[in-house]
């Protein structure tokens, strides 16, 4: 947050605008709907199997994603904006209580969870659309894999939770 902290308030207002219309369309803008997978050595060899995915999704979505926390609302209500999403906080959701959770192994949702079942499953436990549409937006970006300095073709995933996505648990509704 300490770079947005020098932003002019009418940057920031600009900038919770953008997140405004992104949560009512349930998209990205074209130019900044692009992710990477980088693809980093684990061990010694170059063998195929001896490097781990890492999948980079733009700046925009994590400001985003980031942006229904506590210290980017302060932010912006210090500057005298509305805040960025509709979407209330963990601490907002528990009105001041304690708060507490759990984590599961997700492994082998990073690769085969079908985005579609992804949306069914929001859908069903009523996830607002609010929040759903930019994250699968944000999944469903072409992407292009990233190794040994050589980037391959964008395509477009049908699976897959991007790994590092800072909203990836707001699944488990």
């Amino acid at each position: 947050y300490m770079d947005l902290k020098v932003l002019p308030p009418t940057a920031l207002a600009l900038l919770a605008e953008i997140f405004r219309l992104v949560e009512d369309l349930g998209k990205w803008p074209t130019d900044i709907a692009h992710s990477f997978v980088a693809m980093l050595p684990q061990g010694s060899s170059d063998a195929a199997d001896d490097f781990r995915p890492i999948g980079l999704l733009s700046v925009d979505y994590l400001l985003w994603a980031d942006a229904h926390g506590a210290p980017f609302q302060e932010l912006l209500r210090a500057a005298g904006i509305s805040p960025a999403g509709r979407l209330p906080s963990a601490e907002d959701q528990a009105g001041g209580e304690a708060t507490s959770g759990f984590a599961l192994d997700w492994s082998k949702c990073y690769d085969y969870l079908v985005l579609d079942l992804l949306r069914q499953f929001g859908e069903r436990n009523s996830m607002p659309a609010a929040l759903a549409g930019p994250m699968l937006a944000a999944y469903a970006q072409p992407g292009s894999v990233l190794l040994s300095g050589s980037l391959a073709e964008k395509r477009v995933p049908m699976a897959g939770l991007v790994p590092g996505c800072p909203r990836a648990t707001d699944w488990l509704v």
